[in-house]
């Protein structure tokens, strides 16, 4: 990292107050990047858990009304946990691309987390324990693609 080249935001996998997307900004070995790092495998590995439960459910012809859409609720925020992390490690993928074109430094594995794209969690192998993490609502993918730096807070 050189003293002209601002540091890269990264996209977290939790939203603050109304749903606004959360940054932070550094070389992703400080403890916030590690609890991104933590709540991202607890994430995905709860949502292969759900979508294997999900199957047995729906093979089960005995499932309530009510059952299914209490699924499909979690199925629905699993699928948003998911694209947020997919979203957030794109965009590592692209600025550490960005700076390998440049020359710069690139770190290994897409970014923090060393997870990479297509990888699999980041720091290898997904937590099947935990809290159920709860997703706020309004948490919506950027259209406009990655964001080098945060939005201002208003």
């Amino acid at each position: 990292m050189s003293a002209r080249e601002p540091e890269e935001a990264r996209l977290l996998p939790w939203t603050g107050p109304e749903g606004r997307p959360c940054y932070v900004i550094g070389d992703g070995s400080g403890p916030v990047s590690r609890a991104a790092d933590r709540i991202e495998r607890i994430r995905l590995g709860m949502a292969g858990e759900l979508v294997g439960h999900a199957g047995e459910m729906l093979a089960d012809h005995r499932v309530t009304r009510g059952e299914l859409h209490y699924l499909a609720s979690r199925l629905m925020e699993s699928l948003r946990d998911v694209g947020r992390i997919a979203e957030a490690r794109l965009a590592a993928a692209q600025a550490a691309q960005g700076a390998a074109e440049a020359g710069e430094f690139a770190p290994a594995g897409g970014g923090p987390g060393g997870g990479g794209l297509g990888g699999g969690p980041p720091g290898g192998g997904a937590a099947s324990v935990g809290p159920p993490w709860a997703v706020p609502p309004g948490i919506v993918a950027h259209g406009s693609g990655p964001r080098k730096s945060p939005p201002p807070v208003t």
